[in-house]
């Protein structure tokens, strides 16, 4: 990584505010004083367009904030999968497993354990409800694809269960066959994801991005050790981040959101730690 390309971000976000950052090359002279004006900060690592204001969630119109920061669930009625370096055991109802790989197909609670040596969690459920991962001390590296794949679901909710620490990993390529998706993250998905929970998740992308959503995604709480070969953390409609401790480290953007239609491709950020290290921006929308 070129040393004059790296920018570290330390943010302490105490009041609401909504950024929207473009890249170095859209800048203009006026756009450097909007900058200014903006952000109170002496040292700024190129050109950027960022504005701040006060806005409401319910402005922002993320639909599914209400329920983001539940993160309870029956234990009597959730499916365990408890992995096993090269196996995976299912007690309960709405998963397949074949060749390593777990697939949830209804909505409801699942708790995952244990260590998956090669193997991968699938969501794909035509069920309405929410499918709700429970991450508890969980350890998982696929080789070939991304770990956790969302492919269809109503909304999906991954809680990060208090004290535990949750390890994520890929290889540096992806062997995805005839899957149109463009699957290129640690967490893969093509619908709403809600992050939630006071524990731990580390993620090592080896091949691109560490967390990707293709449509809102929204972190509630929890720490975050990401370690990225492209983008640290991706909300293509918008990524909305309440709280959290956040260390980043990404070849390209730290935090974007880049869809480019009206009211999508912005970045809300409420209250949070961040130290971000990457190659591109900290904070692209």
């Amino acid at each position: 990584m070129n040393n004059s390309r790296k920018i570290s971000v330390m943010l302490i976000v105490v009041l609401m505010i909504a950024i929207l950052i473009s890249g170095c090359n859209d800048s203009t002279s006026e756009d450097s004083n909007n900058t200014q004006e903006a952000i109170d900060d002496s040292t700024t690592m190129g050109q950027v367009i960022a504005k701040s204001e006060s806005y409401t969630l319910t402005q922002l119109e993320v639909s599914i904030l209400d329920e983001a920061y539940d993160d309870s669930y029956s234990e009597s009625s959730a499916t365990n999968i408890n992995l096993k370096d090269d196996n995976i055991d299912i007690s309960g109802t709405g998963v397949t497993v074949s060749d390593n790989k777990a697939t949830i197909t209804s909505s409801g609670a699942y708790v995952l354990t244990g260590n998956l040596d090669n193997g991968q969690i699938i969501i794909d459920s035509s069920v309405d409800g929410t499918v709700h991962l429970i991450m508890n001390d969980v350890s998982i590296h696929c080789e070939d694809n991304a770990p956790i794949y969302v492919k269809n679901a109503d909304d999906v909710k991954i809680t990060l269960l208090e004290g535990t620490v949750n390890t994520l990993s890929d290889g540096d390529e992806y062997n995805v066959g005839n899957d149109e998706n463009n699957v290129n993250a640690v967490i893969y998905s093509k619908e709403d994801l809600v992050i939630n929970g006071t524990g731990k998740l580390v993620i090592d992308s080896n091949y691109k991005h560490g967390i990707n959503s293709r449509d809102d995604l929204i972190i509630v709480s929890g720490e975050y050790e990401i370690n990225a070969n492209n983008h640290g953390i991706v909300g293509k409609d918008s990524l909305v981040i309440i709280d959290g401790i956040f260390n980043i480290e990404s070849g390209k953007d730290g935090l974007q959101s880049d869809n480019t239609e009206e009211d999508k491709g912005y970045i809300y950020i409420e209250n949070g730690t961040f130290n971000i290290v990457s190659g591109n921006d900290g904070i692209q929308a």
